[in-house]
């Protein structure tokens, strides 16, 4: 697994590529939660190239969710695949999250700051 950031505007978009599985999800999960407690307010997971997200990565995911939402922030998601899609369906996750297909998609949806 593979995480790389950007600033894009007000949003940080943080890009997994590979599977986020139980030996990821801990370095997943501290990575996001470091980066609120340095100031992110407004996080996007880009999920273009996740192959597979485990039940420890689905925690990992949720985790900084909370983080974000307790200090005012938004929390979204975008490109999710058809594997990491179909799952988070079935997870019953898509009306937890907000998601989106692209960056375009959710800085257009509302206030980022």
């Amino acid at each position: 697994m593979e995480i790389t950031e950007r600033q894009e505007g007000n949003i940080l978009v943080i890009a997994v590529e590979g599977r986020i599985d139980h030996t990821g999800a801990e370095a997943f999960q501290q990575f996001t939660v470091n980066r609120i407690n340095e100031g992110a307010r407004s996080l996007v997971i880009d999920f273009a190239k996740t192959t597979f997200v485990a039940s420890m990565g689905i925690r990992a995911i949720i985790v900084p969710a909370q983080e974000v939402s307790r200090v005012g922030g938004r929390f979204g998601l975008i490109g999710l695949t058809p594997q990491v899609q179909q799952l988070f369906e079935v997870a019953g996750l898509l009306t937890v999250f907000n998601t989106y297909p692209t960056l375009a998609d959710a800085a257009a949806d509302g206030d980022w700051a």
